[in-house]
């Protein structure tokens, strides 16, 4: 097994920064063709629920549900010559890179591997919990095209991975397409593939997959040697404190738990991968995002980049609590809105969640998934420019007073009934805020 300090990290920016231990990966750009498959389950946010009313048991009997499944996609696309480049909650972004000579062979691979992970669901379709029977759906979507990556952040407070280009656009898009049990690739994917994949019904620009297309084996994803003690520092900034200092005390075994967070998605636009210069452009963006957020308690989760919209998802309350981390959301969302560099939407919710780390030990990350979650991402969606829209749940939430545009009742997926939501315009005056935690004169008993 790798070191888990490696887990956290995508393949490829794991064996370069073993490569190169002394130098900073901020700033350093790749930009490389490949293909991407983006797999998303139906079916996780039910069990989550469900078993959220067990307590500490539920946590750790949907933890092995959860890590059950991952360690079986992991596997699958490892062995195909995938490797994971993002969760998101439930779902999952994978590269398989191709230089041009071994393009038709990637492509072709890539859809074996998707072909696979769906047979693979024959062992969820029924699953037996504590709080009754439930079952897995997944469906998948490829795409083929030029890719750019690179490293953003503080090197002090918290580094991020991005990746980005239309692969993964397209590949989301093709998803989509797709229903469950499906695979569906968009039309560069089939153009890779020179010929090579059986293919099924139209759908605009994607088609369906409608059998297993014949190709040698790939080569699996070679194991990674245990990284330098001095590359320990870089790779604890790409993961929360808290998560690092465990493993710096060899403790690998994480608390998963149900908890009350507050979610914060934000949405920009401005940014494209194409532009000779976007990586020193987000690098001054999220180097100021960064910062704010360690200012006001939170943890940056993740960054996902696309042309059509890229997005952030940063926590409050996950995986350290403050008692006033709603008001914490707040402030940092205002700061964040004041940011000159790019539109920002933001939508902001408070609930309770599902959060800890998912994956295997070949490759993990500390997510949130469950209902909270979910409003949260469409509030985000329903935002205009520069707009935070906040639930009911989080204004009720907050401790201190602050600024609203009149409320708005807002019909959203997955919700039956409309959610009322508010526009944030600002803090009320003398809406002072404390940083620091408290220091008490008194002893605790």
């Amino acid at each position: 097994m790798p070191s888990p300090w490696l887990s956290f990290l995508p393949h490829y920016l794991a064996q370069d920064l073993i490569n190169h231990p002394r130098r900073s990966p901020i700033g350093k750009e790749e930009r490389f063709d490949g293909v991407t498959l983006f797999a998303d389950v139906s079916g996780f946010t039910a069990i989550s629920e469900a078993l959220s009313k067990s307590g500490k048991h539920g946590a750790e009997e949907l933890t092995g549900i959860l890590n059950t499944y991952f360690g079986d996609m992991i596997s699958i696309i490892r062995r195909h010559g995938g490797m994971i480049a993002k969760f998101g909650g439930d779902a999952l972004t994978a590269v398989f890179p191709c230089p041009a000579e071994k393009k038709t062979q990637t492509a072709r691979e890539a859809v074996v591997c998707a072909l696979e992970m769906q047979e693979s669901m024959g062992s969820y379709i029924s699953i037996s919990t504590s709080a009754g029977d439930y079952g897995l759906a997944m469906k998948a979507g490829l795409a083929c095209g030029p890719l750019f990556r690179t490293v953003v952040g503080d090197a002090a407070v918290r580094l991020e991975h991005l990746l980005a280009g239309e692969a993964l656009d397209l590949c989301a898009e093709a998803e989509h397409h797709a229903s469950r049990g499906e695979v569906v690739v968009h039309r560069s994917l089939a153009q890779a593939a020179d010929g090579g994949i059986p293919l099924g019904q139209q759908r605009g620009d994607f088609f369906l997959v409608t059998q297993r297309p014949e190709c040698p084996p790939e080569h699996a994803v070679p194991p990674l040697t245990e990284p330098p003690p001095e590359l320990i520092p870089t790779l604890a900034a790409f993961i929360h404190p808290s998560i690092a200092s465990r493993l710096a005390q060899e403790q690998t075994a994480f608390i998963n738990e149900h908890r009350k967070v507050t979610i914060l998605f934000l949405r920009f636009d401005g940014f494209s991968y194409a532009e000779p210069l976007v990586g020193a452009r987000l690098q001054t963006y999220f180097a100021h995002i960064i910062n704010i957020v360690e200012r006001y308690g939170g943890y940056l989760n993740k960054i996902d980049m696309g042309d059509k919209g890229s997005k952030a998802i940063i926590l409050f309350g996950a995986p350290i609590a403050h008692e006033d981390d709603p008001d914490r959301a707040l402030r940092c969302a205002l700061d964040i809105r004041d940011l000159p560099h790019a539109n920002a939407h933001i939508g902001i919710n408070t609930g309770y969640a599902f959060c800890g780390q998912v994956g295997s030990p070949l490759r993990q990350e500390y997510t949130v998934m469950g209902d909270a979650v979910n409003l949260a991402a469409r509030l985000m969606q329903a935002s205009g420019p520069n707009e935070i829209l906040v639930s009911e749940y989080t204004r009720q939430a907050a401790r201190r007073p602050f600024l609203w545009n009149s409320e708005r009742s807002l019909k959203v997926k997955g919700k039956r009934e409309p959610i009322r939501a508010a526009s944030l315009r600002g803090a009320a005056a003398g809406n002072a805020y404390r940083l620091h935690e408290s220091r008490y004169a008194l002893p605790m008993v």
